[in-house]
């Protein structure tokens, strides 16, 4: 049961509430509560005991009140969360922001006092001093996983993400070669070291990570298809090292083209014997930098517009999906989910609602015809 209390100084209301036991002493545990959770004082009596009632069903399907300053549980989230659901480079990026972006603005906060006002007034702080749209998009994001599971932990009510009006951002539209261009490019680095790689990436859509890390072993000549099961990556604390895919859908075997597969094994007799990485530096790895730079440097010579190694990968599902294969087809592929399939390449996506249109009424058109005497839907109009 709450007990509630008129502050004499403000004339405010205010209530104590029991949240349960103390884990290690078994003491009972309490906790004064002034304010509701936008942050409002409770003027009267009746608006105290109101939020008192909504907090008691809260205590009874489990929420913790052990409330925590977010600066700490954003470092448990991460060392304990977030290491484990995303790549390292993902991981070294996010909390990056974190330190420097969200932790200094809104460390000093309890966890359940965080609010929209609070967050929208952060992102207008940022944007006033400096930050770019995109950079807040990305902290958008970390600051909706880490609410999200928050609130799965029950240490908040709400997810304070759903109620915040995020500053508009439009990336820019990317720069897809068509398969001219790319024809026009292989054409220009059939020299190039690198070559066999940029075949492959256009003809697969494999990551960058994915190529470098791929050893002979990994390539079926006989049937044509390469396993994907692992990936390069670098960092300060490791350097170079291998690590498995980006995610789960990123482990799968593929088909791949004839003309790959001669110009792989024409790569392969050029190399010295026993080397197992396919595409070696002296028998190690490329660092991945350095590709894509030598790769912008062959862009450069193509006169084509500018684009990057990735940018291979998004011709190569553009492709696919404007001939006809399906979302599941392409993100198979790919090692991606449909979802972000959809929501990367819609703008490629044939727009089948005319034929779907059209198909509703030849079928209209038949059912209005004498069973003798249909024509086919093909004709009618």
């Amino acid at each position: 049961m709450a007990s509630f209390k008129q502050n004499p100084n403000t004339g405010y209301w205010y209530f104590v509430i029991d949240v349960g036991k103390d884990m290690i002493t078994g003491k009972r545990k309490q906790k004064t509560i002034s304010k509701d959770d936008k942050g409002r004082n409770f003027e009267s009596e009746r608006a105290a005991r109101r939020y008192a009632v909504k907090v008691e069903e809260e205590i009874e399907r489990g929420r913790k009140f052990d409330s925590v300053k977010f600066s700490d549980y954003l470092k448990d989230y991460f060392e304990k969360v977030a290491v484990e659901k995303i790549s390292e480079v993902t991981y070294n990026q996010q909390w990056m922001t974190t330190r420097l972006y969200i932790i200094p603005y809104l460390g000093h906060h309890k966890i359940d006092k965080i609010n929209d006002e609070i967050i929208e007034k952060y992102y207008a702080k940022l944007l006033a001093n400096g930050v770019s749209r995109a950079y807040i998009a990305l902290i958008r994001i970390v600051l909706s996983k880490a609410f999200k599971h928050a609130l799965k932990k029950r240490l908040i009510m709400e997810n304070p993400m759903y109620l915040v009006t995020t500053p508009a951002y439009k990336p820019e539209s990317k720069t897809v070669w068509t398969p001219e261009q790319i024809d026009h490019f292989l054409e220009v680095t059939k020299e190039s070291k690198f070559y066999a790689l940029y075949i492959l990436a256009e003809s697969t859509g494999m990551r960058r990570g994915e190529m470098l890390a791929l050893e002979w072993d990994d390539i079926d000549f006989e049937n044509a298809r390469v396993t994907i099961n692992k990936s390069l990556k670098y960092t300060k604390k490791k350097g170079l090292h291998i690590s498995g895919p980006k995610t789960e859908n990123s482990r799968r075997t593929i088909t791949i083209p004839q003309y790959t597969i001669e110009v792989l094994r024409e790569h392969k007799k050029n190399q010295l014997e026993g080397v197992r990485i396919v595409f070696d530096n002296f028998g190690e790895y490329y660092s991945p930098g350095l590709v894509s730079d030598n790769f912008l440097r062959d862009c450069k010579r193509s006169n084509l517009p500018s684009s990057t190694l990735h940018g291979l990968r998004h011709a190569h599902a553009s492709y696919l999906l404007s001939i006809g294969y399906s979302v599941a087809d392409v993100a198979a592929r790919l090692g991606d989910t449909k979802e972000t399939v959809m929501k990367t390449y819609a703008h490629v996506l044939p727009n089948t609602q005319n034929e779907i249109a059209a198909a509703l009424d030849r079928r209209k058109c038949v059912d209005k015809q004498s069973p003798i005497d249909q024509k086919s839907p093909e004709i009618c109009e």
